[in-house]
């Protein structure tokens, strides 16, 4: 009887030890099944979204083509009053828009402005507008800053690109430009009232290739250019 009992006892022992064992594997499973489930939920919301973006990715695409296009050369207020013109005009040719469409999101990434602010940018929708659309150019830019913010910022973000600051009254303008022609530096030309005709070809990016190379006529000199 004594080694019976200790055998259920030790039975006993077992059965509890095992029991433990199935109730953590219990709760971890439902823990799982929780989490699982947020993320179901998660998953289907973002499907839900991706479906949205994509129906509206044209529409996003066109009036944010306009704002790099057009929008540069006018002031704040006059940029809202274009953006809301364009939104009333795309409404009726009945094309689907994101309802919170920040074109500053859509035409960068959080990184960039986060370097930018870095760069002495100053953290308004306005400039980081103008960064944008100075990052997408196809012409050279033309800047008006009164205030030098745009130069402290243009000067921080080329400053690996040992950018060059000129004009057209620096009797080394020509040396300048030819050697941002030459060698792909960056160069900004300060003081701009009117345009030298010397730099319509530069602003015309007349490329010609001779004998296998690139070169470019400024002034009476030809000039090779950096691919």
């Amino acid at each position: 009887m004594q080694r019976e009992y200790s055998q259920l006892v030790q039975e006993q022992n077992n059965i509890v030890t095992e029991q433990k064992q199935v109730k953590s594997k219990v709760e971890r499973s439902e823990s799982l099944y929780k989490n699982l489930s947020s993320e179901l939920s998660r998953w289907q919301g973002s499907s839900q979204n991706f479906k949205e973006r994509i129906a509206s990715l044209l529409g996003d695409t066109m009036l944010s083509s306009a704002v790099l296009t057009y929008i540069g050369f006018f002031d704040y207020h006059y940029r809202q009053v274009l953006k809301a013109d364009w939104i009333s005009l795309v409404d009726k040719i009945t094309l689907k828009l994101s309802p919170t469409l920040s074109y500053t999101e859509f035409l960068s990434k959080p990184q960039d402005r986060i370097l930018w602010q870095q760069e002495e940018l100053p953290n308004d929708d306005l400039c980081i507008e103008n960064a944008i659309i100075m990052s997408r150019y196809n012409r050279y830019p033309l800047i008006i800053d009164p205030s030098d913010q745009a130069l402290k910022y243009i000067m921080n973000h080329y400053r690996a690109q040992k950018i060059q600051k000129t004009s057209f009254a620096d009797s080394e303008f020509l040396s300048r430009i030819s050697e941002g022609l030459q060698y792909g530096v960056p160069v900004l030309v300060q003081d701009v009232e009117k345009i030298d005709p010397v730099m319509n070809s530069v602003l015309n990016k007349e490329v010609q290739k001779v004998g296998g190379r690139l070169v470019m006529q400024v002034g009476d000199k030809e000039i090779a250019c950096n691919g």
